[in-house]
């Protein structure tokens, strides 16, 4: 990798250094991290996002 990068806060990713502030204010405001997996979702669908890619994962827990 080239140049400098920096690891976003929210999302805790690293980010080239001259797309970071542009990138973190973004991210803080529409992106939220999954509890499940780590992964940056858009907080509008977090729910959705729960229900399909860790449905597998509560039924096996409840069973």
């Amino acid at each position: 990798m080239e140049g400098d990068f920096s690891v976003c806060r929210n999302c805790k990713r690293h980010v080239v250094s001259a797309n970071f502030t542009l990138h973190e204010a973004y991210c803080l405001r529409f992106l939220v991290l999954c509890p499940e997996c780590e992964e940056p979702v858009p907080k509008e669908t977090m729910e959705e996002h729960c229900k399909l890619e860790h449905q597998q994962a509560w039924r096996a827990v409840e069973n």
